[in-house]
């Protein structure tokens, strides 16, 4: 008995001997994968295929995976998602592990399939439960993390899923510390999250090596050190990581804790570019061949470099193509080819599209001009984060273009702006703590704000800087030496205000030794910039003999007609003076009035009101009271005192117009909030006399005593009144 139960195991034995050495054998289906394989190597997709075609056939899963993998990446075939997903499926359903993470990753993305993230779901646990599978664990974490799960998001089960994951992938440890840093589910820990990155990074994981690479940037849950995050973000960049070379070149763009180094940022960006066809990192170089950051300006290669840019579907880039065309460098302006281009930055989500679309329909270029569709775009920019749409949304409102003036909502808008880190928002928002509006006149406030934009070569900030100095403001009191050297800071920057800032002080010896030849140097620098008011001041100083030397009209108007045709307005109602005169120039009625109808077509207030006095006087042209009274009211609208206090004359005397007390009071009253001397000596008299309104003894002293605080003789006046009132 005993010998047959001894038999009967060494059979039992030998037989699964048997078996392993059947099963270590080669199958013909493993045959058959080895020699797609090798035709494969040699380019042959077609003998490939037709290996896989024929051992799929008899049931081989590698082979089946294999087909799958043709159809998705077109091998042989036309690419077919749909095909590469019906043969996945086959292999996942027999067991293949990569067939069940593939079949998940395309019911996930939509690929040959209606997209389901309830299907990829269940594949990707499938994959888990048959092989402990890490990598679909985190796609489970993932899932769970962006809420496409019916529930929403759930941090709670995206953190568990993730912990399954790190047993297994270096993803799932990079996500552990994701959850971690970002204190989703656990309390925040930065020194956890440093933990699970370095287990990650030592596992090979990129974005782990670059997360701590940006730790180590912010000194976030360790000790600030660039030269350490440069050194991770260096590493990551060799493990193939795109985001790393883009954030080395940001770095030595930008200049984080270091002086910028535009070469080695071009050196960074173009890996990236050559490397990932990065698109934004494209765009970043367009922008160093046309600022000239570290090589000459190209616009040439700049537009190349924004083309393929926009060619990966970078919206910024498309968005700074647009700009190529809005300022014609390299192709020939075209606003319609912006407005394009713009647009679809737009509609890709860009924010900087929105606003420059908004810009173009607040202004009417390219397109017709729509207060709206601005203001659509504006807002919807500024709701995205966009600073520059902020701030183009708080000077609407400052100035109650497109929209009611309001000050509050320009302050919100400016306040939103300089907290987003705009240079443009901290410079408005310090403008109105200087003057007061809105908020309380608070000096030491707007010094803190400008500075903070002067520290990154802010120009109208550094002249921001130099006014309040210049003038005193609030508890800051007046530094004429300080003025000066900011806006000495500013003609470093060639800033056409710094040069005209620095112009003036040694023009009039404010903090400096009156100096009229460096006061000219000064003026003709901003004039080369472009500056009208330069030359208007240059031309100003000839006509009054300011310059350390006789008036020379000639000159001064050689220089307003260069104002003017620098587009400073006011500098037309000058040279029509001078003709009016006779100031270096033959004198000329007809000649001034063409000069101050050149000013009123320009929008200036000063040609508007000559206008008016040569049709009340009857100069150049016949009297003509009506017409004066129209420029009056004209340059009345753009607060031009003088303007006013004619128009109320003419209404006063009904010359022009029918005789209105009421009107002519109206314009006395909105001249003398100008200008309060004569305007006020007109107003207290009509309440005195009770024209265009009742007697009102109490508001005609006021205006008196308004009056005699800018220097009229009125005392008589204002004791009369007092004894009158007191009766």
């Amino acid at each position: 008995m005993l010998n047959i139960v001894i038999i009967a195991i060494f059979c039992f034995l030998l037989l699964a001997l048997l078996r392993k050495k059947r099963k270590q054998r080669p199958t013909n289906q493993d045959k058959a994968s080895d020699e797609g394989a090798a035709y494969e190597a040699q380019g042959d997709y077609p003998a490939a295929l037709a290996i896989y075609t024929k051992a799929a056939g008899l049931g081989d899963i590698n082979s089946i995976n294999n087909i799958a993998r043709f159809y998705y990446e077109g091998l042989a075939v036309d690419q077919s998602y749909a095909a590469a997903m019906a043969w996945y499926r086959k292999a996942a359903k027999l067991g293949s592990l990569i067939a069940q993470q593939k079949v998940g990753y395309m019911y996930a993305n939509g690929l040959g399939t209606v997209k389901s993230y309830k299907k990829a779901m269940r594949w990707y646990e499938r994959a888990y439960n048959s092989y402990k599978d890490g990598w679909a664990a985190n796609k489970i974490g993932s899932l769970y993390e962006n809420g496409y799960d019916k529930g929403g998001v759930n941090y709670t089960l995206a953190f568990a899923w993730y912990s399954r994951a790190a047993e297994q992938s270096a993803e799932g440890m990079n996500n552990l510390g994701r959850m971690y840093y970002n204190g989703w589910h656990v309390e925040q820990s930065y020194s956890t999250a440093m933990e699970w990155y370095d287990k990650a990074a030592q596992a090979g994981d990129a974005w782990a090596v670059a997360n701590l690479a940006y730790m180590y940037l912010h000194g976030e849950g360790c000790e600030q050190d660039v030269e350490k995050s440069i050194k991770f973000y260096r590493q990551a960049a060799d493990l193939g990581s795109a985001h790393a070379l883009t954030m080395l070149g940001s770095i030595y763009y930008n200049g984080f804790m270091m002086a910028e180094d535009y070469s080695e940022a071009a050196y960074w960006f173009g890996r990236a570019y050559d490397e990932h066809k990065d698109g934004w990192a494209a765009n970043k170089i367009g922008t160093l061949y046309e600022n000239g950051f570290g090589v000459p300006i190209d616009h040439a290669l700049a537009f190349e470099w924004y083309e393929k840019s926009a060619n990966t579907g970078c919206h910024e880039g498309i968005n700074s193509l647009g700009t190529m065309y809005l300022h014609g460098k390299h192709v020939p302006q075209s606003y319609e080819m912006a407005v394009q281009l713009y647009t679809q930055s737009a509609e890709a989500g860009d924010t900087w599209g929105m606003a420059n679309i908004g810009w173009l329909y607040r202004n009417g270029f390219g397109v017709k001009q729509d207060t709206e569709k601005a203001l659509y775009y504006y807002n919807k920019a500024a709701g995205l984060g966009n600073a520059y749409a902020l701030d183009m949304l708080g000077n609407l409102y400052y100035y109650g273009e497109l929209v009611e003036q309001d000050y509050s909502k320009a302050f919100h808008c400016f306040s939103k702006s300089s907290e987003l880190g705009s240079d443009d928002g901290m410079s408005d928002l310090a403008y109105m703590y200087e003057h007061g509006l809105h908020v309380e006149q608070d000096g030491h406030k707007a010094l803190e704000l400008y500075s903070q934009a002067a520290k990154r070569n802010h120009s109208s900030a550094l002249h921001g800087i130099a006014r309040i100095y210049a003038e005193g403001c609030g508890a800051v009191e007046q530094d004429l030496e300080k003025s000066l050297e900011y806006h000495l800071k500013g003609t470093e920057l060639d800033y056409d205000w710094g040069y005209i800032g620095a112009g003036w002080q040694f023009e009039h010896g404010e903090g400096c030794e009156q100096d009229y030849g460096r006061a000219i140097e000064y003026y003709l620098k901003a004039v080369s910039l472009g500056n009208g008011w330069a030359a208007h001041r240059i031309g100003y100083c000839y006509e009054i003999g300011m310059l350390g030397q006789l008036a020379d009209y000639e000159r001064a108007v050689e220089w307003y007609i260069k104002a003017t045709e620098l587009d400073y307005a006011e500098a037309f109602s000058y040279v029509g003076n001078m003709y009016y005169n006779g100031f270096g120039v033959p004198p000329s009625y007809e000649l001034a009035i063409e000069w101050y109808m050149k000013g009123v077509a320009a929008g200036d207030s000063q040609s508007m009101t000559r206008m008016g006095e040569m049709h009340e006087d009857g100069e150049g042209t016949e009297v003509n009271c009506g017409k004066a009274l129209y420029y009056y009211k004209m340059a009345a609208e753009l607060d031009n005192e003088l303007a006013l206090y004619n128009a109320a004359q003419l209404y006063y005397d009904g010359r022009g117009a029918n005789q209105s007390y009421e009107k002519a009071l109206e314009y006395f009253i909105k001249a003398c909030e100008l200008d309060a001397d004569d305007a006020a000596i007109a107003v207290a008299e009509m309440y005195e006399k009770g024209e265009g309104t009742e007697v009102n003894l109490k508001e005609a002293l006021k205006y008196y005593k308004l009056a005699y605080s800018c220097g009229e003789d009125v005392s008589a006046k204002i004791r009369e009144l007092i004894v009158r009132i007191n009766k």
